[in-house]
């Protein structure tokens, strides 16, 4: 039983930690150039254009920056966290993702 149950805490543990490792990073591509973690976030405006949800993304003492970008030739958006302007994390979101 105590088996069990280790392993059970366990994989709730890690789990959530590999829910944005690299391997599940969906890459975005704009204007052919693909979108990779840790491109700069002027890269991702310059080929992406500006984010979806437009409210307060400029502020430039916000060190984590939660930002939609649309999804070139989709009518979803992905979902992107940037850490010090890096990317670290996007996941495509479908239509009813986009704010």
């Amino acid at each position: 039983m105590n088996t069990r149950v280790l392993i059970s805490f366990l994989l709730l543990v890690l789990l959530p930690l590999t829910s944005f490792s690299e391997e599940k990073f969906d890459k975005i591509r704009c204007n052919g150039k693909l979108i990779e973690a840790g491109d700069s976030l002027q890269f991702v405006i310059e080929n992406c254009g500006d984010p979806v949800d437009r409210r307060n993304w400029g502020n430039q003492y916000e060190t984590q920056k939660h930002l939609y970008f649309k999804a070139p030739g989709e009518s979803g958006c992905y979902y992107t966290f940037f850490i010090d302007d890096k990317i670290v994390a996007s996941v495509y979101r479908g239509y009813q993702g986009c704010p």
